[in-house]
């Protein structure tokens, strides 16, 4: 296969220095800036924006900084250079062609100009002034040694100094060693220095030019420790002074070149004192407080990426945001020019991505068309949010997302160090072993940030270094026990040898995982799922088939995190987020502590406990457990048994109706293997060959997964509460026992799931994947499932969890066992009484009309149609319900073939299940028996009796009596005659059916109403004689006698059809006076107990007249009411008004004898004479009248009469009765 070293340019090896630009090295050698320098359209477009700038300060004369924004590798000092060297006029700089058009807009006010270019490096500098005043000291001292020296020193302190001195040196040794230095250079032009060229000097003002050249003599012979101490004068004084000084020296502009200055005051972040005081003299550089500064001095700062952006708030402790805080602070006062990161790409393929030749240019663009062919989901975690197809063409064999983590995880640990030496060192690495057509894996960064990491702050760095020793202490280990390699092994294997290269896979896996933990917030590096990491590392996972990569990173993350507890894997999804929680605490002590936990029976609890999780059945500890599922939308009931099946007794393994599942376990003791389970079920099948038994073997856990099943005992053991966990840790401080708690809890979690996966791969749900199954102790899927009735066979269930096994298995045994059990559809029918007694109650009406069918909505044919037609019991259509024949052609023919010609109910349950079993649940087969009896117009009876049709209590033994139903002609006069007396409404069709209802209406009214019929025939036999006389044939009585004798006959009635004969034959008065009776006969007989017979014979005792004719006529009514049916006079308005007018009447007899009456007023109005009311009092008299009248005139002419008759003391008692058209 082609590798790297074959197609592009590569060194041997990559040197400390290369890729690394510094800008002093610039002014010496400015053929090496410009050597390999890459300008983009965007890197053109910055250079205008600087060139502009300074135009801007030289117009505007003001002083002016910009921060030359970008991340890591950005090339911010290579720009600087090359901006460097344009202000300076170099001729290769500006015939670089990208710069054409840059050049040629700023010529017009460059020619001419001098500018005076000074370079920083700031790393080691105590203060600004120190290196921005020292810097243009030294540069200036350089360039213009004959010119006097600006004046950056305090003077005066020096003089002080120098005095001091003088007296103790003497003034020989003194101005011999004050010349000393001056030899030579500017203060030699003006001669030696003596007593009184120095007395001059120190006695001049302080900006005077003898004051300037003195300190300068000073700081170079006698103070050279000044230019090292800060000893300079304010930034602001400086500045002002420098300003000065370079126009004196003829340039029109002081432009400064500040490299590392952010970066030099960053890296002292954690000394907040520090930062204090130095961040805020950055705003001098543009704002001018001391003194005038009649050149502009422009500043370029070159400033990293905010890393908050990039790796998140906390990742990089509090000084660093801190610090990003101030620097804001001062922001809105600089400009800014930002190099983007995507000319990254072009500079690359530029100095680093040199194809040999053509052949291999071409073999490149051949080997990408086949990363460009790959999933969408792949190509957009390469590409990222930012990055185009074209850009990662030019990347190859990098990819966007390699270079912008190599950007996030560089900027914070590997300052010194550029993006392109990092790249070329990568390259170089995997010259020999990488082929042509794979990519660069961004885990592969992990390897060249172990060396020499220089971390952005302290929580950087203590996060890294807990990284590495996780690394080392953990992770590799892990993996190389995961490859089955030792670390000599590694060293000496060639690096194709498949473990090793399995384990740099995996290397690159975790690498990738932990710069996820140092920069938790990268778009790259962020929520890593199993396909995201495969697809960060394309290339470099190798699976039989194409697309099983995220699959095959998930097994091994999973099988990390079982031994690891800072692999984290979150979510039970196809596809879970990775993650590595960086700890610096060491657990394998406290695991080692609690070792004891680990045996055989509490392996054993566990793996039972794993089991009802996977199974979804709450724990019990017992040795039979129900288990409900449904089935054809039915409930059915298995039972299950936990058990080692080569020592399992014949009575665990025989059942004879209930299915029972028999589960093994993945491991068993005394070295038994599944193969003495298969071959103790072959001794139970040899005598037992029926039984409703299906056994499940699993394969046994290797070696490996059972030690993990340990450690996950033990985990369980330390976990389960606090006390025991402080207990095994107490060598731990307390926040490092938190830290080793949140670790052992995710292990311990990591662990269940990966013992629960196992257990779906060990019981054949699931493909087993490497290391978790012993493959000398592994069963065949066909092995594994078990039944042990020869005549129902089980298959393997496809299913995605063991529950749902579980459920199938039971479902394959149902199947076998009930083939002909309708298929209902679960989905659609949920079975319940409700809806059985719905969809009866639906058959039976459409049962009571002609064609057997009703009406039904909707809503509730939603409901009937997946019950009832997988039963055959209806069709269920858009509009009707139509009752089927099935049924009844398939036992009315086998019911007439009996003796007595009437099948039992159990009879009819056993041809259900000929000649195949049905088995359907009892409700649904009492649905089925009472559709049939209503069909076949079959009685239920017990010993003779009828008993109602129970949906959910049908007895076995109940008969279903064929009944002989009445001619339709006898049936419609029972019926009408039954409407007319009881009120009730039957269908006119004859069927058992209609006839039931008839029997339950009546003989329910019969019983609720007879009593006071019979209560009322029997009063009446007691009163009439004495109040009649002769009354057998009177019309009320023969009305009672005849609805009293039907009432007992329906009582006495036992079947249906004895109703209807008592209805049919029963001697008839009237219908009409009959129903009244039997409807009104409980207030009529309560109006019979209101007729006293005494007031009755004292009324036949009165004599005095005109009340002997008042107590005839009130006999008479009361005899007339008694003789009358019912409906004709209603008994009870008539008898409280004769009880009341007779009282009245015998207590108003008179003690003397009644004057005569007075003549009437006109027409008779019925009104009698006075009569005494009480004896001896004649004094209290009654006046009684009757009188009908009608309309409005006759009312107010019987009012009149009255109101004659009335004085103030007279007491008037009224009845009335107004009978009127009712309103059309």
């Amino acid at each position: 296969m082609t590798k790297l070293r074959d197609i592009f340019d590569l060194p041997e090896r990559v040197n400390p220095g290369d890729f690394v630009l510094k800008l002093s090295d610039v002014v010496d050698n400015p053929d090496a800036a410009l050597k390999d320098y890459v300008v983009t359209d965007q890197l053109a477009k910055c250079f205008d924006e600087a060139l502009s700038l300074v135009k801007s300060a030289i117009t505007s004369r003001e002083s002016k900084a910009t921060y030359l924004h970008g991340s890591f590798g950005a090339g911010k000092s290579h720009f600087m250079a090359v901006l460097y060297l344009l202000l300076q006029g170099n001729t290769a700089a500006r015939s670089i062609g990208k710069l054409t058009s840059v050049v040629t807009k700023h010529n017009d006010w460059t020619q001419g100009k001098q500018f005076l270019l000074v370079p920083y490096h700031m790393i080691g500098a105590e203060s600004v002034e120190q290196r921005i005043l020292g810097g243009y000291y030294d540069l200036v001292s350089k360039l213009h040694p004959d010119h006097p020296p600006a004046g950056l020193f305090p003077s005066d302190a020096l003089v002080e100094n120098a005095l001091k001195l003088r007296s103790q040196m003497g003034d020989n040794g003194f101005f011999e060693a004050l010349n000393g230095e001056a030899s030579g250079d500017w203060g030699a032009l003006e001669g030696d220095w003596n007593a009184a060229s120095f007395d001059t000097a120190i006695h001049s003002g302080s900006a005077s030019a003898d004051r300037g050249r003195l300190v300068d003599a000073l700081v170079r012979s006698l103070f050279p420790a000044a230019r090292q101490t800060a000893g300079f004068v304010s930034l602001d004084e400086g500045l002002a002074v420098m300003s000065r000084h370079a126009q004196s020296l003829g340039y029109d502009g002081v432009i400064l070149f500040l490299d590392e200055l952010i970066l030099w005051l960053a890296s002292r972040s954690g000394d907040t004192a520090f930062v204090n005081r130095e961040a805020p003299k950055l705003v001098k550089l543009v704002e001018a407080g001391a003194g005038s500064r009649p050149i502009p001095i422009v500043s370029f700062i070159a400033r990293q990426r905010d890393l908050r952006t990039l790796m998140g708030e906390h990742a990089l402790g509090v000084e660093v945001r801190n610090f990003e805080d101030a620097l804001a602070y001062f922001e809105a006062r600089f400009s800014r020019i930002t190099l983007e990161d995507r000319n990254l790409a072009a500079i690359a393929r530029h100095r680093i991505l040199r194809p040999k030749n053509e052949t291999a240019r071409l073999q490149i663009k051949q080997a990408f068309e086949k990363v460009k062919r790959e999933p969408e989901s792949v190509r957009d975690v390469l590409l990222t949010s930012e990055s185009t197809i074209e850009e990662f063409e030019q990347l190859y064999p990098f990819s966007p997302a390699l270079v912008k983590s190599l950007v996030v995880v560089s900027s914070a640990l590997q300052r010194e160090r550029t993006a392109l030496k990092i790249m070329m060192q990568l390259l170089v690495d995997n010259q020999d072993t990488m082929e042509l057509g794979e990519l660069v894996p961004v885990g592969s960064l992990f390897g060249a940030m172990l060396d020499g990491h220089d971390a952005f702050s302290a929580e950087l760095r203590h996060q890294f270094d807990k990284a590495r020793k996780l690394w080392e202490q953990k992770l590799r280990p892990a993996l190389l026990r995961s490859a089955g390699l030792n670390e000599d092994q590694l060293r000496t294997m060639p690096a194709d040898n498949p473990l090793v290269r399995r384990f740099r896979t995996d290397e690159r896996i975790i690498g990738t995982l932990v710069l996820a933990a140092l920069a938790p917030e990268a778009e790259t590096l962020r929520a890593l799922t199993a396909r995201r990491l495969a697809s960060l590392n394309y290339g470099t996972i190798k699976v039989p088939i194409p697309g099983g990569e995220s699959q095959l990173v998930e097994q091994r993350c999973r099988q990390w995190a079982a031994e690891v507890g800072e692999v984290k894997i979150t979510g039970s999804g196809p596809d879970p987020v990775v993650s590595l929680q960086l700890s610096g605490v060491d657990t394998r002590d406290i695991l080692a502590n609690a070792q004891h936990e680990d045996n055989t029976g509490n392996r054993l609890q566990k793996i039972r406990q794993l089991l009802f999780e996977e199974l979804g059945i709450a724990y019990e500890n017992t040795f039979e457990i129900g288990h409900k599922i449904t089935w054809r939308a039915t409930q059915r009931e298995a039972e299950l048994r936990f058990a080692n099946v080569w020592e399992a007794d014949d009575s665990t393994l025989r059942s004879d109706d209930t299915w029972r599942v028999v589960i093994d376990f993945p491991f068993d003791r005394e070295q038994n293997t599944p193969f003495a389970d298969l071959d103790r079920l072959d001794r139970f099948r040899a005598s037992n060959s029926r039984s409703k038994t299906i056994v499940w073997l699993p394969s046994f856990f290797s070696a490996g997964l059972q030690t993990e099943l340990g450690r996950f005992v033990v985990l369980e053991f330390l976990l389960s509460n606090d006390d025991r966990l402080r207990q095994y840790s107490s060598h731990l401080s307390l926040a490092e026992r938190s830290e080793a708690k949140t670790v052992l809890t995710n292990q311990r979690d990591q662990l269940r799931e990966r013992l629960r996966r196992s257990l779906r791969m060990a019981y054949g749900v699931m493909n087993a994947e490497p290391g978790m199954l012993d493959e000398s102790l592994r069963l065949e899927k066909g092995q594994q499932f078990q039944s042990l009735d020869a005549t129902i066979p089980i298959l393997p269930p496809a299913a995605a969890d063991l529950r749902l096994a579980l459920d199938s298995l039971i479902e394959q045994g149902l199947d076998g066992q009930f083939p002909a059990h309708p298929k209902f559809n679960k989905d659609e029918l949920r079975l319940t009484a409700g809806l059985v007694q719905q969809a009866y109650e639906s058959i039976r009406e459409a049962l009571e009309g002609p064609d057997g069918r009703v009406a039904i909505d909707r809503d509730l044919r939603k409901k009937l149609r997946p019950l009832l037609e997988p039963l055959d019991l209806a069709q269920v259509g858009e509009q009707f319900l139509a009752v089927k024949t099935s049924w009844f052609d398939r036992f009315d023919p086998r019911e007439a073939q009996l003796p007595r010609r009437s099948a039992t109910v159990g009879e009819l349950r056993k041809w259900m299940n000929e000649p195949n079993r049905m088995g359907l649940p009892d409700l649904l087969e009492n649905l089925v028996i009472l559709t049939y009896a209503c069909q076949a117009n079959r009685l239920l009876t017990l010993q003779g009796i009828p008993v109602p049709g129970s949906l959910t209590a049908l007895r076995d033994d109940i008969l279903l009596e064929r009944q002989k139903l009445p001619d339709q002609a006898v049936w419609e006069q029972v019926c009408e005659r039954a409407s007319h007396i009881f009120g009730v409404t039957i269908p006119v069709l004859p069927s058992l059916a209609n006839l039931q209802k008839l029997n339950d209406q009546v003989s329910d009214l019969s019983m609720k109403f007879g009593p006071d019929v019979t209560n009322y025939h029997g009063k009446l036999q007691k009163l009439l004689p004495a109040v009649v006389g002769a009354y057998s044939d009177l019309p009320r009585y023969k009305s009672a006698v005849a609805m009293s004798a039907m009432c007992q006959s329906i009582q006495r009635a036992k079947k249906p059809l004895e109703v209807f004969e008592a209805i049919r034959v029963a001697e008839i008065t009237s219908p009409s006076a009959m129903g009244e009776v039997f409807k009104q006969s409980a207030k009529v007989h309560r109006a019979i107990d209101q007729i006293r017979l005494d007031v009755f014979e004292k009324l036949g005792q009165i004599t005095d007249e005109p009340r002997a004719g008042v107590a005839g006529m009130l006999r008479q009514n009361i005899q007339d009411a008694l003789t009358v049916d019912e409906h004709v006079t209603a008994l009870e308005s008539v008898v409280g008004r004769w009880l009341n007018d007779s009282m009245k009447l015998l207590l108003d007899a008179p003690r003397e004898p009644v004057p005569p009456p007075l003549p009437p007023i006109s027409q008779p109005t019925g009104l009698s004479p006075l009569v005494p009311l009480i004896p001896g009092s004649p004094e209290r008299m009654i006046i009684t009248g009757q009188r009908k009248t009608t309309g409005l005139a006759g009312w107010r002419a019987l009012k009149d009469e009255i109101e004659r008759e009335l004085t103030e003391d007279a007491e008037l008692e009224m009845n009335w009765q107004i009978m009127k058209r009712q309103p059309e």
